[in-house]
C-alpha cells in the first residue's frame, strides 16, 4: 500500500467521524491526479471554453456534499469514487455544449490527442510498457526533464511515424480494450480502480489487459508496415 493509499484512508476515517478539515484535506490530495484526468479526457475545443481547474472545482463541490456518505461505507476506492463524479460532470459539459453529435455523445475509450501522445510515450521503447498490472506506477522510472521531454516531443518523421501508427491501431481496438489500456497506461489507475470503473472484477482487469496488449502490438506491427516507406 503507497503512502498516498494510507493517507487517504486515515483521511477518511477522520471524515467518517465528522471531521469537516479532514475532508478538505482528503479531496485536495486528489486534485491534482483528478485535473490531469480531465484535461486528457476533455474534448480540445471545450477546453478552450471551459479550463480543467474550473472543471475540478466543480467536482470536488459536488463531492464535498456526498463525502459525508461515502465515508460511512466506502464501498469502492476513493479515487474512483471521486474520478466517476468528475466523468459524469464531463459527459455533462459534452452534452450541454458540443453540436457535433459524435463529440457530445461523451463515452468510454474516446480518445484525444493528450490521450494519444501519453500512449505514443508508453508504447514507444518497449522496454516502457508495463507486462502486467501492478496496481502502480511503474517503479524505478524518472521524469524527464523539461528540456528532454521537450525533445522527446519533437516532430521527426519517427515520431509522426510512431504516432499515425499508434492512432490507427488503436482505433482499430474494441473501445473496451482501448479504455482500459487509456486507464491503466495514461491515467495510471490501480486494477482496483480499473475495475470500479469498468464494473468489472480485478481478475478480468488483468485477463482484458493481456489480450489488449496483444492485440494492440499485433495491430501496431501492421500498421508500421503499412506505414514502411510512405512519406510522413
Amino acid at each position: 500500500m503507497g503512502q498516498g493509499q494510507d493517507q487517504t484512508e486515515a483521511l477518511l476515517k477522520l471524515v467518517s467521524l465528522g471531521n469537516e478539515a479532514a475532508a478538505a484535506r482528503l479531496l485536495n490530495l486528489h486534485r491534482r491526479r483528478l485535473k490531469k484526468m480531465i484535461a486528457l479526457r476533455i474534448d480540445e475545443g471545450l477546453a478552450a471554453r471551459q479550463d480543467p481547474s474550473d472543471v475540478v472545482h466543480e467536482t470536488i463541490l459536488a463531492a464535498s456534499h456526498k463525502l459525508a456518505d461515502y465515508a460511512q461505507k466506502p464501498d469502492i476506492p476513493f479515487y474512483a469514487w471521486l474520478r466517476c463524479q468528475a466523468w459524469n460532470r464531463l459527459v455533462e459539459l459534452h452534452r450541454q455544449n458540443l453540436h457535433d453529435p459524435q463529440k457530445a455523445d461523451f463515452r468510454q475509450g474516446q480518445l484525444t490527442s493528450k490521450c494519444l501522445s501519453e500512449m505514443v510515450k508508453c508504447f514507444g521503447p518497449p522496454s516502457s510498457v508495463r507486462s502486467t498490472p501492478s496496481g502502480g506506477n511503474a517503479s524505478g522510472q524518472k521524469e524527464p526533464s523539461g528540456s528532454q521531454a521537450a525533445k522527446d516531443e519533437e516532430p521527426t518523421p519517427s515520431r509522426r511515424k510512431i504516432r499515425i501508427g499508434m492512432e490507427l491501431a488503436l482505433s482499430k481496438l474494441e473501445a473496451n480494450a482501448r479504455e482500459l489500456l487509456l486507464l491503466y497506461y495514461v491515467e495510471q489507475l490501480t486494477v482496483p480502480e480499473i475495475a470500479c470503473v469498468l464494473e468489472i472484477e480485478a481478475a478480468q482487469v488483468k485477463l482484458r489487459h493481456v489480450k489488449a496488449i496483444r492485440k494492440l502490438r499485433t495491430l501496431l506491427d501492421q500498421e508500421d508496415k503499412n506505414l514502411s516507406g510512405k512519406p510522413l
